[in-house]
């Protein structure tokens, strides 16, 4: 079917073939006198430069010269490969023949004392192709009127012009400029031929831009849908978002399409970025391509070309710095200077990455309106959806509109936002289907049985009813007469195949074998695919691009926009070639693709990391696949793409146990520890806790080494979340003797650190141990030069100090970790920092501040847990003000989510608060379960701080249900009369064990606030016994500490007490205060 076999049987002598084709004709103005003038020399030389000069501008526009005339040549657009688009190529072409002869003509006029002028003509229309014997050569030559015509009609062309035929007008309008030159007389015409001048060709002229100029017809059955568009983009003073969903083929992408192609005068900036199912892998993959339009940068550019650009593009809209242009080189995966990020880990480029980009949209759209046009976001990558988000949740005074295109199956979490507009495009209806039917075979009515055919099995899908159509054409089941469309719907149904896979297979089949093979290569590499690597992995030596271009008429593949690549017209057709090879074959292709790949990429394999995991781990050759799946992994995790990197980091580790000599230890340790990094730092603790298993003795059997003592950090902070502290500080003695014994900086200072957590957690230290502890991890971690771990060891110094209850010195710790947080623009730190303020403050009962606090964390955090560490701490700052129903739903979510998830440390940080919340709200057994069942499970964990919060809490409860001045209701006291029983009964007793208990906990200072809370306790317990003279022994210690701690709060309840002792009927207290 492509143009190669026919050509071939021509050749051959066989019968000849009909083809519409466009002939251009040149003709060298005034060379006979120039040969009388200058001589035969002077003459070969000038027609040698003139035809290299036209031959090349007729191949670079895909015609074929097939004849020299001496002075001229003749030209032919649409053979040996037809070409959809051939007489606009050719009124290209004959454009540039004028232009580049004008800018020769200085040169050839010093050198031959001319300036050669070309007069030009082009025609359309049917011609015969045939072979003609001249008894020495055959070649194929076109036989018809328009060739003569040509011939005749560029007599008539002035110096310098193109002249175009009435008929080759009505092919181009609308893509073109031209003006009518006069009407001629011509042998052979019966009557006078109009014909124009070609003036130019407009930019970006398409077929399209034509049927605009003839006239549209009614896009079909989404005329709604473009008219919501239009009113959306009208209405962009401040940001857009559309959310087009539907199944595949609907017609997502034809009415972006459709939408783009009317925008021409609206002074728009439009650009595109495309997700696939084999880019998910590659961190902000729509956003590169939308990098790359920006800022005008093509594959392959030398590194000089491509820094420039950068640098140019980045003043231009006042974002100018070596370090962002380090940023975007990093993003796209080219070189950067060396140590221009080095100080900066996975975390902070990521984020510094995010922020740019943020920073980048913003400017572009302040200077003009921008619209996003993102295809395909059921297949988006984890990076470029959290950086989606964060424009549309930050965009509102941005001029700017996104049309995204997904599948239903997947649901945007920005779904939520106010102002989305989700256009579901519904299937077409029959009489909508079928208008596409009667437009593809060009008819105004179809047969019934037909079209009932055609409506039942295309389903309202517009790809499936141009592919059935399409495959009737083909298989000549279908037939065009004078009357109408004849067709036999038994023998369409017999010859349908079941489903659009075997229809596009079926279509496929029909190809000449090389450009089957030609497609089966290119659904190696992708949707999209360029002629290059086509060539290198093995599509022929052949015209690759006229073979392409060929099956862009069979609408199997089209170019991709402006650039040399191609793409297949739907994600179905490459599936269908795909899915149809042996896997042994796929295999095969993989690796040559692979190879190819890795050869040209040389010098530059980051940049291509991601495309020869996917492609090597399609193969045979694991090593390879192991070396770039881990390649790919780090640099996802270098950018903080934590669901891409996991996948990577899994990907290579499951070929080692496939294959155990695809990589060296040493690799697998590496690989091994950046698994379990990232499972960390995405809150996989159950991930987490079965990776470690899995690796870690194999790690410990391979001996000492600086990956051993990471991967014992990561064992141990996972046994602290699951509140196995005594075993997190067995293996976090055990990395620090490692990391001593390797005299390694950076393995010491994550060793101590897990120390320091779990020694706190366990109340190992006094308070000079500790600090002095402290101290010696923090100048571990500076040495180390970690961001991660010295954010940890400003907290962990902070956490120490609320364990003990001394909130000022904790504050200033937080406080201290939010100003490093700044300096280093890290995120991370600011979100800990702020969820840690926010648990000291509820320490110290400034609820109202504790809920901003966490807010700031919630608009900072980095990682799961410290988003959810900020979430609990709004929860419970909303019940201890008072908001119990919403904020006791809230905290009991959030409980479950922790527990479910492996978080059982800070599940158990909200039991002091929920337990009181339940009681509260009429469970009061409930509640009390809860406290004493934290308490039991923190007395069995060691985890001494907590159980101390939660004995307090406890404690609170039964005091204030014994000092109650309001009978509750019946219905209350009835639903809850075992538990208020029970109190009355034994609460007074049990308080006072608790706050005794309480006390013999020696980590918490004497001037805590921890402490000043249980005097006042102890205080409220001797009032209920009648003993005023102790309680105000209570009272002054208290006082003590809530000076010493600054806490207003606790002053004013000391207050209250001391006035109820005064008065002469004491009033009960009832505020209640947990720690």
């Amino acid at each position: 079917m492509g143009g190669r076999p026919r050509v071939a049987l021509l050749q051959a002598g066989q019968e000849g073939e009909h083809r519409q084709i466009t002939v251009l004709m040149t003709d060298l103005v005034g060379f006979t006198p120039f040969v009388e003038r200058s001589g035969e020399e002077a003459a070969f030389a000038l027609v040698s430069h003139v035809s290299q000069l036209t031959t090349a501008a007729v191949h670079r526009h895909r015609g074929s010269v097939k004849n020299f005339t001496g002075d001229g040549i003749l030209a032919l657009f649409g053979t040996p490969t037809a070409l959809e688009d051939g007489p606009l190529r050719a009124c290209r072409a004959a454009l540039e023949i004028q232009a580049r002869l004008i800018d020769a003509s200085d040169k050839m006029e010093v050198e031959l004392g001319i300036r050669p002028q070309l007069r030009i003509s082009i025609t359309t229309g049917p011609v015969v192709l045939g072979a003609v014997d001249s008894g020495e050569s055959t070649g194929v030559t076109a036989h018809g009127d328009i060739v003569n015509f040509a011939a005749r009609l560029q007599t008539e062309a002035e110096p310098g012009t193109v002249l175009i035929s009435e008929a080759m007008l009505r092919q181009v309008e609308g893509m073109v400029e031209a003006r009518l030159a006069g009407e001629f007389r011509f042998k052979g015409k019966s009557g006078p031929q109009r014909a124009y001048q070609l003036v130019a060709v407009r930019d970006h002229a398409t077929r399209f831009d034509a049927a605009v100029a003839r006239g549209l017809t009614s896009y079909v059955g989404r005329s709604h849908e473009l008219a919501v568009l239009q009113a959306q983009l009208e209405s962009v003073s401040s940001i857009r978002v559309v959310d087009i969903v539907g199944d595949a083929g609907i017609g997502k992408s034809r009415l972006l399409h459709e939408f783009a192609s009317k925008r021409g005068a609206d002074q728009l900036t439009i650009l595109r970025g495309n997700c696939s199912a084999d880019g998910q892998g590659t961190p902000f993959l729509p956003f590169i391509e939308i990098v790359r339009q920006w800022f005008a940068l093509s594959a392959g550019e030398p590194d000089t070309i491509i820094l420039l650009k950068l640098e140019d593009g980045l003043k231009r809209i006042g974002l100018w710095s070596s370090f962002n242009r380090e940023l975007l080189l990093n993003l796209l995966g080219l070189q950067t200077d060396e140590g221009a990020l080095s100080e900066l880990d996975g975390t902070l480029i990521g984020a510094r990455t995010r922020d740019l980009l943020l920073r980048l949209i913003a400017e572009q759209s302040r200077q003009s309106r921008h619209v996003l046009l993102l295809e395909d976001l059921h297949w988006i990558d984890s990076a470029s959806e959290d950086l989606l988000l964060r424009i549309i949740e930050g965009g509102a005074a941005l001029p700017l509109m996104i049309l995204h295109t997904r599948r239903p199956e997947y649901h945007p979490t920005w779904a939520v936002c106010p102002g989305i507009i989700e256009l579901r495009l519904a299937p077409l209806s029959s009489a909508e289907t079928l208008r596409i039917a009667q437009h593809r075979f060009g008819v105004d009515e179809l047969p019934t049985l037909l079209g009932n055919l055609i409506v039942d099995k295309a389903e309202g899908n517009a790809l499936f009813v141009e592919e059935i159509a399409r495959y009737l054409i083909e298989r000549d089941v279908v037939h065009h007469t004078p009357t109408g469309l004849i067709c036999d719907a038994g023998m369409a149904a017999a010859a349908l195949p079941a489903s659009v896979q075997l229809l596009l297979t079926a279509r496929v089949d029909r190809l000449p074998p090389e450009d089957r093979r030609l497609l089966q290569i290119a659904s190696i590499i992708g949707r999209r695919f360029d002629l290059d690597l086509l060539a290198q992995v093995g599509a022929g030596t052949g015209d690759i691009e006229r073979r392409l271009m060929s099956m862009t008429d069979l609408d199997l593949v089209h170019r991709s926009g402006g650039s040399r690549d191609f793409e297949f017209n739907h994600i179905l057709v490459r599936d269908a070639i795909y899915d149809g090879m042996l896997g042994s074959q796929r295999s095969e292709l993989h690796l040559r693709t692979a190879d190819a790949i890795e050869l040209r990429g040389a010098g530059r394999i980051s940049e291509v990391a991601e495309a020869l995991a996917y492609h090597y781990s399609q193969s045979t050759r694991h090593d390879r696949a192991f070396r770039y799946c881990a390649l790919a992994g780090r640099k996802c995790l270098d950018i903080y793409s934590l669901e891409e990197a996991e996948r990577y980091f899994h990907k290579a580790l499951s070929l080692i146990e496939a294959a155990p000599q695809c990589a060296d230890d040493r690799a697998m340790a590496t690989v091994a520890v950046s698994l379990l990094e990232v499972l960390y730092l995405r809150g996989d603790l159950l991930g987490l806790r079965e990776a470690a298993e899995s690796w870690l003795p194999r790690l410990e059997a391979l001996g000492d080494s600086s990956q051993l003592v990471s991967a014992l950090y990561f064992q141990c902070m996972l046994l602290n979340h699951h509140c196995n502290f005594v075993a997190a500080e067995v293996r976090a003695k055990l990395a620090l003797s490692i990391a001593q014994r390797l005299d390694d900086t950076r393995a010491q200072a994550y060793a101590r650190s897990a120390l320091l957590f779990c020694s706190t957690i366990l109340g190992r230290y006094t308070l000079e141990e500790a600090e002095a502890e402290g101290s010696r991890v923090l100048e571990a971690c500076i040495r180390a030069g970690d961001n991660y771990i010295l954010n940890w060891a400003y907290w962990s110094i902070a956490w120490d100090y609320i364990c003990r209850g001394l909130t000022n010195n904790a504050r200033i710790w937080a406080l201290k970790l939010i100003d490093a947080g700044r300096v280093r623009q890290d995120d991370r730190a600011l979100g800990m920092a702020y969820w840690t303020l926010a648990w000291i403050d509820i320490q110290d009962h400034h609820f109202a501040d504790a809920i901003a606090d966490a807010q700031q964390c919630r608009k900072t955090a980095a990682t799961p847990y410290d988003r959810n560490a900020g979430e609990m701490a709004i929860a419970t700052g909303l019940l201890l003000e008072g908001k119990i129903a919403e904020g006791l739903a809230q905290l009991l979510a959030l409980k479950k989510w922790a527990v479910d998830n492996g978080w059982l440390y800070s599940a158990g940080g909200v039991d002091f608060a929920a337990g009181p919340a339940l009681a509260a709200t009429g469970r009061i057994a409930e509640g009390i379960r809860m406290l004493k069942a934290g308490i039991a499970a923190c007395d069995a964990s060691g985890c001494r701080a907590m159980a101390s919060w939660n004995r307090l809490s406890l404690a609170e409860l039964y005091l204030r249900m014994l000092s109650a001045d309001k009978a509750p209701s019946l219905k209350f006291v009835l639903s809850n009369l075992r538990p208020i029983v029970w109190v009355s009964m034994y609460g007074n007793q049990q308080a006072q064990q608790l706050l005794n208990e309480v006390l013999q906990n020696d980590q918490l200072h004497k001037l805590s606030t921890s402490r000043g809370w249980i005097e006042i306790n102890l205080a409220r317990l001797c009032l209920l016994k009648g003993s005023s003279d102790q309680a105000l022994l209570h009272l002054e210690a208290a006082r003590a500490a809530a000076t010493a701690q600054g806490s207003t709060p606790m002053l004013n309840e000391i207050l209250c007490i001391e006035r109820t002792l005064s008065s002469p009927a004491p009033v009960p207290v009832q505020k209640q205060s947990p720690s």
